[in-house]
């Protein structure tokens, strides 16, 4: 008996080799064609009105590296074309946390990730004088912004603008640091990759947090060793912020580095205003009337030191940062604080390179998933352990998922 199956196109008589259809092109359909099927086209010119309609949340983008990839950025809210050329990254640091699902008390992990450096070049489309869609770097695109409000006499150049964001530690296009998560880790996919990490010369770090609370493991390479793997693909999913409390969670590496910048900028504002405020005061003489108390003078010392320390927290992190928000138990309404954190990326699958031997890595329990509030960090969890990269180590408000 043949194992060859008919071919069923063949058994209707059907070619094996199908014409490509023609198209219309630019002309379009005959709109009374259209009217004669009783189609109502009115509604659908809403795509083209708002096209951030049509985005999907939880969409997941795949990066591998050394090679330009494009996909959908957000700025300021709205949808923009955006590209990305990740050159190099590796994972210095894995953290491996215990987590109760509030959507169903079920036990799960969360793996938390720490690529550093990362060298990475991120970049959108934009329309220049002429209509004509150009592509350019995100250096260009927030200089664009910023000397759009400077009057002619106060103009920099692209290069003075670019030590500038060297300067607040963003280093765009140079060396930063990415911080990503993955909530509902697969246990056993954990555990191998911990053990791989370990025979690499990872060591268990967890003694350096004062209070680990839920923290199972935390694996980091020794300073100057060179082990730490390389990355050489990873998907990242951006989170669904209507599913959140707060509101809050990493939408895309467009958003992350633009809010990123606004923040430094509207936060070193503010924190100028409390400086010319104190020097004002301190120019008047003892007697004046003006002249603030001894307690008023340290309340906006001390305004102007929490600022200037809100403008600079995590600026080199491409995934960006967001201010800490708690939940008011009585009223159910966030409540900021004067706090910023590191914002993670939403990370489940990845490629390490250990010497020659490539490493994949799934931390998917079920294969892709829609993301949901479950599956993305919270957006008032904390950094847990930030001694490696020169912040102080945190674990205050570690809530758990919104939903």
């Amino acid at each position: 008996m043949s194992d060859v199956r008919p071919d069923p196109q063949a058994q209707l008589g059907v070619s094996d080799v199908s014409p490509e259809p023609k198209g219309l092109g630019d002309s379009g359909i005959r709109a009374d064609f259209i009217t004669s099927l009783g189609i109502d086209t009115g509604d659908f010119a809403f795509l083209a009105e708002h096209p951030e309609a049509f985005v999907p949340a939880g969409r997941t983008t795949r990066f591998p590296f050394r090679e330009r990839v494009s996909f959908l950025g957000t700025l300021n809210g709205n949808p923009v074309e955006a590209w990305a050329m990740w050159k190099q990254a590796r994972m210095d640091r894995i953290t491996v946390m215990e987590h109760q699902r509030r959507r169903d008390g079920e036990m799960t992990l969360i793996v938390q990730t720490l690529l550093n450096p990362v060298n990475v070049e991120f970049g959108v489309v934009v329309q220049d004088q002429n209509n004509m869609d150009v592509e350019i770097s995100m250096t260009e695109f927030l200089y664009q912004i910023f000397r759009a409000g400077l009057p002619p006499d106060k103009m920099v150049t692209l290069e003075r603008f670019s030590q500038q964001l060297d300067a607040i530690n963003m280093n765009l296009g140079g060396q930063q640091i990415l911080m990503t998560n993955h909530f509902g880790s697969e246990p056993d996919a954990t555990a191998a990759l911990c053990e791989r990490f370990r025979l690499a010369g990872a060591v268990d770090v967890i003694d350096r947090i004062a209070d680990p609370r839920r923290i199972r493991e935390v694996y980091q390479f020794p300073r100057g060793s060179g082990d730490a793997p390389e990355v050489t693909y990873m998907e990242i999913t951006s989170a669904d912020r209507t599913q959140s409390q707060t509101g809050q969670g990493f939408l895309d590496f467009i958003d992350a580095t633009y809010e990123n910048f606004r923040r430094a900028v509207s936060l070193r504002k503010i924190a100028s205003g409390f400086r010319a405020q104190l020097a004002e005061n301190d120019a008047l003489d003892p007697g004046d009337r003006r002249k603030l108390s001894d307690e008023k003078r340290l309340e906006v010392s001390d305004a102007l030191a929490n600022y200037t320390t809100m403008a600079r927290t995590w600026a080199n992190n491409a995934s960006g940062v967001q201010q800490r928000t708690t939940i008011d138990p009585v009223s159910g309404e966030p409540v900021l604080q004067d706090i910023w954190d590191p914002q993670y990326a939403p990370m489940g699958r990845w490629t390490l390179l250990f010497g020659d031997e490539e490493y994949p890595v799934d931390l998917w329990k079920t294969g892709p998933q829609p993301m949901r509030a479950g599956d993305t960090i919270p957006a008032d969890t904390a950094v847990v352990d930030t001694t490696a990269v020169g912040e102080t180590p945190s674990t205050a408000s570690m809530e758990e998922e919104p939903f």
